[in-house]
């Protein structure tokens, strides 16, 4: 695959703050044997741009917000295929080529790279994961890499059998998609979780409302591509003293939008949505009490019960109901 076989766009969302990571992702960007066309970088209105220039790359100003910096037009991308970025990720020479070569082959409107790889977690990892966030693995294989349970937490293959595998979800770092169909599933429409302070969860609100609309994702097992992690958002997040309320509210509120308030739905859908959100609190209550003792901070199991106060009462309010469907065919 050359050059002239595969034409694309870079867009790179970021605060300017990863520093060497970032300096490292230009560096890989330029050595990639299908080079790009336009190295695009959506910086946040009020942050300087880094004081180093590798190459060709340009900076866009926009409002900030993790999902405001990935909802854009991309007027500016002049190609049919977009490479989304964030800015501390590390691309080996043909790592584009082969994420390209997977979304010829499947015809596929996304390919992400597998970046955190959750199946080679030790056992002790695996166990923290789910008791945290009844993140489990999947130990038969069925073809599939991410799939989203209806209590919105995810599953995962233990051993993938195939270099790319279709997906409901997918690592937010890094992914190759078709312009179109991008633009299509109207990412605009959830900026409502920038109001919150922290964008917890936007992959699956990009990932699985492309699925849930009738696009196709992959993820790819051998790309190469990793995560440097500059923890830029990560530290933003920890600094939030009510961190743990926060977090409960998306959870509550990702469930909310995808599990009950979209219109593909059945009632039936919904009935067995609600009685796994059900586990999910229950489940959710003891690990908080756990750590609540751990702690000696009753505070904490308070945090939790606030989060999915709160989170109902905004999905009960004016502004949540004129967000429109999650489901954006047939609009």
């Amino acid at each position: 695959m050359t050059d002239s076989d595969f034409k694309y766009s870079v867009a790179i969302r970021t605060l300017g703050k990863a520093g060497e990571k970032f300096r490292q992702e230009l560096v890989s960007l330029h050595r990639q044997t299908i080079s790009p066309q336009r190295i695009l970088i959506y910086i946040a209105e009020g942050y300087p741009r880094p004081d180093f220039t590798i190459g060709r790359e340009e900076y866009v100003y926009v409002k900030k917000g993790m999902v405001k910096q990935r909802a854009l037009p991309y007027a500016e991308a002049p190609t049919d295929y977009l490479l989304l970025l964030d800015d501390d990720v590390f691309l080996p020479d043909d790592g584009v080529e082969r994420l390209a070569r997977a979304m010829i082959e499947k015809n596929a409107d996304c390919v992400a790279p597998d970046v955190f790889h959750p199946q080679d977690s030790s056992f002790a990892q695996t166990v923290y994961n789910y008791l945290t966030n009844l993140v489990r693995p999947r130990l038969f294989n069925d073809g599939w890499a991410f799939k989203i349970r209806r209590d919105c937490s995810f599953s995962y293959p233990l051993r993938p059998e195939e270099e790319a595998c279709r997906s409901q979800s997918a690592a937010g770092p890094a992914s190759l998609w078709r312009k179109d169909a991008l633009l299509n599933i109207r990412l605009a429409d959830e900026t409502w979780l920038d109001r919150l302070g922290f964008a917890y969860g936007d992959e699956l609100l990009f990932f699985y409302k492309l699925v849930r609309n009738g696009g196709s994702l992959f993820v790819h097992y051998g790309t190469g591509i990793r995560h440097l992690d500059a923890q830029t958002s990560r530290r933003d997040y920890s600094a939030k003293s009510d961190r743990l309320k926060l977090r409960t509210m998306i959870q509550y509120l990702l469930w909310r939008r995808t599990q009950q308030d979209a219109s593909d739905l059945s009632s039936f859908n919904r009935f067995q949505s609600r009685l796994a959100w059900g586990f999910r609190v229950v489940h959710g209550a003891m690990v908080h009490l756990a750590y609540a003792i751990l702690k000696r901070n009753r505070g904490i199991l308070q945090m939790f019960h606030d989060g999915l106060r709160e989170g109902r009462d905004f999905a009960e309010s004016p502004e949540y109901k004129e967000i429109p469907n999650f489901i954006v065919k047939g609009r």
